[in-house]
């Protein structure tokens, strides 16, 4: 059941495939974006976020800001769950 005053909620969220190497780690941040009404799909269309490790090439950060998909850092997500 997601409610709507989750921080998450309705957004689109895909994840680097970096993320995926450490798979407890990547069950943890799948678990967390779902648990706060965020939708995780393997590729994403329309506004949402990418989701990288750490750095990630300019090239491929601009490929995905064209489409209107904001990159965003693991470290970043956990800042806006605010944890």
């Amino acid at each position: 059941a997601f409610a709507k005053n989750k921080p998450f909620f309705g957004k689109q969220f895909e994840l680097d495939r970096g993320i995926y190497h450490d798979l407890e780690d990547a069950y943890e941040v799948v678990k967390t974006l779902y648990d706060e009404g965020g939708v995780v799909s393997q590729h994403i269309s329309g506004k949402g976020y990418f989701v990288i490790k750490d750095a990630i090439s300019g090239k491929v950060r601009e490929k995905y800001e064209k489409r209107g998909i904001e990159v965003v850092t693991l470290d970043k997500v956990k800042e806006m769950l605010g944890k």
